[in-house]
């Protein structure tokens, strides 16, 4: 019974680390010396300093400096990919629902069981949401232009995660 509860233990905090970026503090802040979270106007709360139409202007301006999109194509595919990254986004937030704060040790078995299986679903969910809009995108992009979209979306992702936050 023992080893059943380390193993869905085990799988519930890969499934947690691996769903979610995590950083690392060198140093501990008391409570009252965090930076304040949540009280920025239309965010998610996760970074007061994180514009998301900014983040967009900058995720397009980039994508279209390196791939050649007709205006037609580029209109098209940016609306349907921020709607395929908005539904995407709900699953993972349902995910982020299910594991955080959650105490494992304080569950029975029957209830860790679920837990899984509702992060594996709402997984496979958001796999076959990019499945379905990236059928929707070959429908009027050819495959070399996704290829080199999916190309630079990896770069701007690698370079976006270097700069970091913004300083102040």
């Amino acid at each position: 019974m023992s080893t059943v509860r380390t193993k869905i233990f085990g799988a519930i905090l890969l499934a947690f680390l691996v769903g979610r970026p995590c950083t690392l503090n060198a140093q501990h802040r008391p409570a009252g010396n965090r930076p304040e979270m949540g009280h920025q106007k239309g965010g998610r709360g996760h970074r007061p300093d994180f514009n998301p139409q900014e983040f967009r202007q900058k995720f397009e301006k980039h994508i279209r400096s390196q791939v050649s999109l007709t205006d037609d194509e580029a209109k098209r595919f940016f609306a349907l990919n921020q709607e395929m990254r908005d539904r995407q986004r709900a699953l993972r937030d349902q995910i982020h629902g299910l594991l955080h704060k959650v105490e494992v040790e304080h569950l029975s078995d029957s209830r860790c069981e679920a837990i899984y299986k509702q992060v594996l679903s709402l997984r496979k969910q958001s796999a076959d949401v990019e499945t379905y809009y990236q059928k929707r995108f070959r429908s009027f992009l050819p495959a070399r232009k996704l290829l080199a979209i999916m190309k630079a979306e990896r770069e701007f992702g690698k370079q976006t995660f270097r700069e970091g936050p913004p300083r102040k």
